[in-house]
């Protein structure tokens, strides 16, 4: 006589089947969060490469964080444009593999915070802005007071931050030069005392932030390692800080 399943006995097939992949599904997911994490990490590598390509050029200057070249009709460069230009890095370097599409910002647009232009005017001069003859969405942050900010005061004083050579660095290995973030860049102010989401850095690979540092080399920071007291341990001010730098 030929047996068949019974309802019940169908009904505890699928249930042990549904509890087997309640439990894999969180391990399926973790492993893929470490691929994106992996590939991000890659890319920031590529990123530091090109970058000491540049500084071999420059006198040990990296690429600068923003060169405000509006006074003599140049449109503003960015370090992700100079690196694209000078040494042919593929637009999709510039991209986390991990981010979100609120978690980066459009090299045409103005303004921050998304892939869209919503949140920012639109450039009269896209095609500058372009990489590879296309809009690129950026999910690195620079950190403005390491890399510099050369050409632009900032409001309420004539602060410049000016970039600096990688041999004048106290600390190369520890000074950040980009990590993931949803804006251009940002100030070492900003990553050392603000916690608001408002602010650039994202921690987007369970809670930490790849990172690429002065030296080369990649590695993650995680949540609150960036602001207050455990910020010591990175450089996130300008480089001849003395409290960086003690």
């Amino acid at each position: 006589m030929k047996k068949t399943f019974t309802l019940i006995e169908l009904l505890v097939v699928i249930a042990i089947i549904a509890i087997l992949a309640s439990m894999l599904l969180p391990a399926l997911n973790r492993a893929r969060d470490r691929s994106k994490s992996a590939n991000c990490l890659a890319n920031l590598k590529q990123i530091g490469a090109a970058s000491q390509f540049y500084a071999g050029d420059s006198k040990d200057y990296w690429p600068v964080g923003q060169y405000v070249m509006g006074a003599n009709g140049k449109p503003v460069t960015h370090w992700y444009m100079r690196l694209a230009h000078l040494y042919g890095c593929n637009a999709k370097l510039f991209t986390c593999p991990g981010a979100t599409p609120v978690e980066g910002y459009n090299s045409e647009t103005k303004g921050a915070g998304s892939f869209t232009e919503k949140d920012g005017a639109t450039r009269s001069d896209t095609m500058n802005y372009r990489i590879n003859d296309r809009p690129t969405w950026i999910s690195y942050a620079c950190i403005a007071t390491i890399a510099g900010v050369y050409g632009q005061a900032w409001t309420g004083g004539s602060k410049q931050y000016n970039p600096v050579p990688v041999n004048r660095m106290y600390r190369p290995s520890l000074s950040t030069y980009v990590m993931d973030g949803k804006n251009i860049f940002h100030l070492g102010s900003e990553m050392a005392t603000v916690t608001d989401a408002r602010y650039p850095q994202i921690y987007r690979h369970n809670a930490f932030a790849d990172t690429l540092f002065m030296d080369g080399h990649t590695g993650t920071i995680r949540m609150g390692q960036s602001w207050g007291v455990l910020s010591q341990k990175y450089v996130f001010q300008l480089p001849e800080s003395q409290k960086m730098n003690n």
